[in-house]
């Protein structure tokens, strides 16, 4: 079972309704890709109880942390940045809590970490985040593109012997790119594992556990336009089965 972490929004009030209403909610491409991977998906939702989060990490196989809002600076120890988007704190503690007691297990479970996710899991992990590229970046190339996210804009550079070197079989891949924050410190036991051309982090992983990684371009959008990026979920599923064994 993928446990595939859920947003959290309010919603425009029906006519009798005086009052917004909340809603988790998770993209279609992530549940599609999943299923496409001969995984299944579980949606985890933002509760702030701590022993229910203790049991839906028991249950689940392994998390797929997606893309999403902002995460709140005060996570790694920063105050806001004028260009601080959205935030979702419901979402920041129950996701950091799931994932810091999977980094603490022994045997951590499969992570696959998306975009926001990547962020999360480093921050989780310890590691600290640019909070807007094109001011905290020196010449940063177009990370927050505006093309469809079908579209793979941008070269990312991978590290030979990384899990995503394994998984895609090369050195360069085009990618799609829809974010304005970015690992800035890779947390302790961690290492890089793939930079954009500007220097931008890409992706990191965790050295020693079978599959820790969080990779920053949105590979859910892209696995119906270039079946490399579905092979990436496949090999996230198969790594929960053989964790499993």
């Amino acid at each position: 079972m993928i446990g595939i972490a859920c947003g959290f929004r309010h919603t425009t009030p029906a006519p009798y309704d005086r009052n917004t209403s909340l809603e988790h909610t998770v993209r279609e491409q992530y549940v599609n890709a999943v299923i496409q991977a001969g995984g299944v998906p579980i949606l985890l939702p933002a509760v702030e109880d701590v022993k229910s989060l203790d049991r839906i990490e028991s249950a689940i196989d392994g998390p797929l942390l997606p893309g999403g809002d902002d995460i709140s600076p005060v996570h790694y120890g920063q105050e806001p940045h004028p260009a601080l988007g959205d935030l979702s704190p419901e979402c920041d503690e129950s996701q950091l809590h799931i994932t810091r007691r999977i980094l603490a297990q022994d045997r951590p479970k499969p992570v696959l970490a998306i975009c926001r996710g990547a962020q999360l899991l480093n921050v989780a992990a310890g590691g600290t985040l640019f909070q807007d590229i094109p001011s905290q970046i020196q010449n940063p190339i177009q990370h927050r593109q505006v093309s469809h996210t079908s579209v793979a804009l941008h070269t990312i550079h991978i590290k030979t012997g990384s899990i995503l070197h394994t998984v895609f079989g090369s050195e360069l891949i085009q990618s799609n790119s829809y974010h304005h924050q970015a690992i800035d410190s890779i947390a302790d036991g961690f290492v890089l594992s793939a930079e954009s051309s500007d220097g931008v982090i890409e992706a990191i992983e965790m050295p020693g556990a079978p599959f820790v990684l969080g990779i920053q371009c949105h590979p859910e959008a892209l696995c119906e336009v270039d079946p490399i990026y579905q092979t990436l979920f496949g090999e996230f599923v198969m790594a929960t089965i053989s964790h499993k064994s």
